[in-house]
């Protein structure tokens, strides 16, 4: 919203409230008909939020796609599962014109010795 009445109207006329709210201040420049009918129409993208379901009854597990695991290590049992996250170098190919980054490499190992 910001970036678009910043290009528009030469102004930020938003601020952010809670997860869910945006305050709008109309410029004193604009007529409200015309402002408030040119952001009517914005599409804003929102993440979807990170949501993680546990059915305790038949230990189902559903984690949508924004869900983020740090370091971790759960035991339950003999079960033993360790997730872990190094820095990994990506080289660019050759005359690719591309930069070197950095991305994270996640390592997951579940261990159950035999019962």
């Amino acid at each position: 919203i910001n970036d678009y009445t910043a290009q528009r109207f030469g102004m930020r006329v938003a601020a952010e409230r809670d997860a869910r709210t945006v305050q709008i201040r109309r410029p004193k420049n604009v007529s409200a008909a015309r402002f408030y009918a040119e952001i009517e129409n914005l599409v804003v993208e929102s993440d979807a939020p990170a949501r993680v379901v546990i059915d305790e009854r038949t230990g189902t597990i559903v984690i949508g796609n924004n869900v983020k695991i740090s370091r971790v290590a759960i035991s339950h049992g003999t079960l033993t599962v360790r997730i872990t996250e190094a820095p990994k170098v990506v080289q660019p190919e050759p005359f690719s014109r591309g930069e070197t980054a950095v991305e994270p490499f996640t390592a997951i190992e579940a261990t159950r010795p035999d019962a």
